[in-house]
């Protein structure tokens, strides 16, 4: 269930933009 935690460190990295 890594796709989960690649979602989740994707949103935090759009947010930061």
């Amino acid at each position: 269930m890594e796709e989960f935690q690649v979602y989740l460190e994707l949103d935090r990295s759009r947010q930061h933009d």
